[in-house]
Protein backbone atom coordinates (compact mmCIF):
# COMPACT_ATOMS: atom_id res chain seq x y z
CA UNK A 1 0.00 0.00 0.00
CA UNK A 2 2.68 2.54 1.11
CA UNK A 3 4.53 1.43 -2.66
CA UNK A 4 1.29 3.15 -4.21
CA UNK A 5 1.32 6.22 -2.40
CA UNK A 6 5.10 6.41 -3.63
CA UNK A 7 4.23 5.58 -6.65
CA UNK A 8 1.69 8.28 -7.12
CA UNK A 9 3.92 10.52 -5.75
CA UNK A 10 6.32 9.82 -8.00
CA UNK A 11 3.64 10.56 -11.36
CA UNK A 12 2.49 13.93 -9.58
CA UNK A 13 5.99 14.95 -9.20
CA UNK A 14 6.86 14.10 -12.93
CA UNK A 15 3.95 16.14 -13.91
CA UNK A 16 4.94 18.79 -12.05
CA UNK A 17 7.97 18.94 -13.60
CA UNK A 18 6.74 18.57 -17.02
CA UNK A 19 4.59 21.29 -16.82
CA UNK A 20 7.57 23.65 -15.20
CA UNK A 21 9.74 22.01 -18.64
CA UNK A 22 6.75 23.05 -20.94
CA UNK A 23 6.12 26.63 -19.89
CA UNK A 24 10.35 27.26 -19.50
CA UNK A 25 10.25 26.08 -23.35
CA UNK A 26 7.29 28.22 -24.12
CA UNK A 27 9.00 31.22 -23.00
CA UNK A 28 11.81 31.17 -25.96
CA UNK A 29 9.59 30.36 -28.21
CA UNK A 30 10.16 33.44 -29.62
CA UNK A 31 14.06 33.71 -28.39
CA UNK A 32 17.05 33.49 -31.21
CA UNK A 33 20.06 31.88 -29.77
CA UNK A 34 23.26 34.03 -29.90
CA UNK A 35 25.88 32.39 -31.12
CA UNK A 36 29.33 33.50 -29.41
CA UNK A 37 32.41 34.81 -31.91
CA UNK A 38 34.43 31.07 -32.29
CA UNK A 39 37.32 31.70 -29.76
CA UNK A 40 40.43 29.45 -29.89
CA UNK A 41 39.87 26.39 -27.61
CA UNK A 42 43.06 27.26 -25.99
CA UNK A 43 41.16 30.47 -24.71
CA UNK A 44 39.38 31.17 -21.71
CA UNK A 45 35.42 32.17 -22.56
CA UNK A 46 34.90 35.47 -21.17
CA UNK A 47 31.42 35.76 -21.38
CA UNK A 48 27.97 34.28 -20.99
CA UNK A 49 29.38 30.45 -20.99
CA UNK A 50 28.44 29.79 -17.66
CA UNK A 51 24.47 28.37 -18.29
CA UNK A 52 23.52 25.40 -20.17
CA UNK A 53 23.12 25.51 -24.43
CA UNK A 54 24.67 24.10 -27.48
CA UNK A 55 27.92 25.13 -29.04
CA UNK A 56 29.94 23.66 -31.58
CA UNK A 57 33.43 22.39 -32.29
CA UNK A 58 35.27 24.21 -35.84
CA UNK A 59 39.20 22.97 -36.97
CA UNK A 60 40.82 26.77 -38.74
CA UNK A 61 40.37 24.70 -41.93
CA UNK A 62 36.44 24.83 -41.62
CA UNK A 63 35.63 27.96 -39.84
CA UNK A 64 35.13 29.88 -42.70
CA UNK A 65 32.70 27.62 -43.98
CA UNK A 66 30.84 27.34 -40.90
CA UNK A 67 31.55 23.63 -40.96
CA UNK A 68 31.62 22.30 -37.08
CA UNK A 69 32.86 19.15 -36.60
CA UNK A 70 31.25 18.59 -33.95
CA UNK A 71 27.98 19.88 -31.93
CA UNK A 72 27.19 19.55 -28.66
CA UNK A 73 24.82 20.49 -25.64
CA UNK A 74 24.89 20.77 -21.59
CA UNK A 75 27.22 23.36 -19.34
CA UNK A 76 28.57 24.97 -21.88
CA UNK A 77 32.14 25.84 -19.87
CA UNK A 78 32.18 22.71 -18.41
CA UNK A 79 31.76 21.22 -21.80
CA UNK A 80 34.58 23.34 -23.09
CA UNK A 81 37.44 22.52 -20.57
CA UNK A 82 36.90 18.92 -20.71
CA UNK A 83 37.03 18.87 -24.16
CA UNK A 84 40.46 21.37 -24.12
CA UNK A 85 41.39 19.17 -21.04
CA UNK A 86 41.18 15.78 -22.81
CA UNK A 87 42.56 17.48 -26.20
CA UNK A 88 45.79 18.46 -24.64
CA UNK A 89 46.18 14.98 -22.32
CA UNK A 90 47.08 13.77 -26.16
CA UNK A 91 43.18 13.42 -26.61
CA UNK A 92 43.50 10.18 -23.97
CA UNK A 93 40.73 10.03 -20.89
CA UNK A 94 42.03 11.79 -17.35
CA UNK A 95 42.13 9.03 -14.07
CA UNK A 96 40.40 10.47 -11.61
CA UNK A 97 39.41 9.44 -8.02
CA UNK A 98 35.79 8.03 -9.10
CA UNK A 99 35.92 7.97 -12.61
CA UNK A 100 37.86 8.82 -15.92
CA UNK A 101 36.89 12.54 -17.61
CA UNK A 102 36.74 11.62 -20.94
CA UNK A 103 36.24 12.98 -24.19
CA UNK A 104 35.68 11.26 -27.39
CA UNK A 105 35.53 14.36 -29.41
CA UNK A 106 39.11 15.76 -27.90
CA UNK A 107 40.20 12.17 -28.76
CA UNK A 108 39.24 12.38 -32.69
CA UNK A 109 40.36 15.88 -32.56
CA UNK A 110 43.68 15.18 -31.52
CA UNK A 111 43.75 12.39 -34.08
CA UNK A 112 42.78 14.99 -36.68
CA UNK A 113 45.38 17.87 -35.56
CA UNK A 114 47.47 17.64 -32.60
CA UNK A 115 47.81 21.54 -32.20
CA UNK A 116 45.43 22.79 -30.14
CA UNK A 117 45.89 26.33 -31.34
CA UNK A 118 43.64 25.10 -35.00
CA UNK A 119 40.39 24.32 -32.86
CA UNK A 120 37.53 26.68 -32.14
CA UNK A 121 34.54 26.67 -30.01
CA UNK A 122 31.14 29.10 -30.81
CA UNK A 123 28.42 28.45 -28.70
CA UNK A 124 24.80 30.13 -27.83
CA UNK A 125 22.86 29.83 -23.77
CA UNK A 126 19.57 30.06 -23.03
CA UNK A 127 19.60 27.38 -19.88
CA UNK A 128 16.74 25.10 -21.04
CA UNK A 129 18.08 21.09 -21.24
CA UNK A 130 15.39 20.02 -22.82
CA UNK A 131 15.56 22.36 -25.57
CA UNK A 132 19.79 22.33 -25.90
CA UNK A 133 19.05 18.75 -26.46
CA UNK A 134 16.58 19.12 -28.70
CA UNK A 135 18.69 22.02 -30.61
CA UNK A 136 21.45 19.71 -31.03
CA UNK A 137 19.56 16.50 -31.92
CA UNK A 138 18.41 18.87 -34.90
CA UNK A 139 21.65 20.55 -35.67
CA UNK A 140 23.34 17.00 -35.90
CA UNK A 141 20.55 15.51 -38.27
CA UNK A 142 20.80 19.05 -40.43
CA UNK A 143 24.84 20.06 -40.29
CA UNK A 144 26.16 16.05 -39.88
CA UNK A 145 29.26 17.01 -38.05
CA UNK A 146 31.77 14.62 -39.05
CA UNK A 147 32.94 13.88 -34.84
CA UNK A 148 29.32 13.36 -34.17
CA UNK A 149 27.39 9.85 -33.91
CA UNK A 150 23.78 10.52 -35.06
CA UNK A 151 22.55 7.85 -32.62
CA UNK A 152 24.64 10.05 -29.60
CA UNK A 153 22.44 13.63 -30.43
CA UNK A 154 20.21 14.94 -27.54
CA UNK A 155 21.66 12.06 -25.09
CA UNK A 156 22.14 14.08 -21.70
Amino acid sequence: MANDKLFKKAVANTIENLAKDLAEAKLLINHNPEWSTPIKLSERIKWGSGGIGVYKIYHKDWIAEDVALYIGQGSVSDRKSTHALVFRNKGKAIPCKHSDTKSPVASKMYEYDTDIENWFFSFCVFDNKPVASEYEKILIETEKPEFNSEYMSGVN
